[in-house]
């Protein structure tokens, strides 16, 4: 089994303390999975029977989170991070590429394209204008 996930929590590593909850995709059957605080105990057990497990940042950020906060219950067989191989696959996005979606973006008022700060960039949040699926319009589906 593959699955993506991501967690929510209150705070960077030096000062996490909790998890809010954990949204897991099986990329194979596009199954989604959202547990909430009373059920996150679950979303570990499924991420550890995962043959592999993959995030945004998840080698610097959830990963080791989960490690913190359930000590010795978090342990995933294999971790793919899509940031990492962002930054492989794609070295040279704040060039060409970047510099004309930041001209469509000024075109445009801002309705299409890069907003000037992405440039480089390889958050979710700039992927996603790169892509035409804004993260904030995500966010705002999925959550409200």
């Amino acid at each position: 089994m593959r699955l993506a996930f991501d967690i929510e929590a209150n705070g960077l590593l030096h000062t996490l303390t909790k998890a809010f909850c954990i949204g897991i995709v099986d990329v194979d059957s596009l199954e989604r999975y959202l547990f909430p605080p009373s059920k996150l105990i679950q979303g570990i057990q499924m991420l550890t029977e995962a043959d592999l497990i993959i995030a945004h940042n998840g080698i610097a950020y959830d990963d080791p989170a989960l490690r913190l906060l359930f000590d010795g219950k978090y342990q995933p067989k294999k971790v793919f991070d899509t940031l990492v191989a962002a930054r492989v696959v794609y070295s040279d996005v704040g060039m060409k590429q970047d510099i004309g979606l930041i001209k469509k973006y000024l075109r445009t008022n801002g309705k299409e394209g890069l907003p000037p700060q992405f440039k480089g960039r390889h958050s979710l949040e700039a992927w996603g204008y790169r892509l035409g699926k804004h993260k904030n319009a995500f966010k705002l589906r999925t959550m409200g």
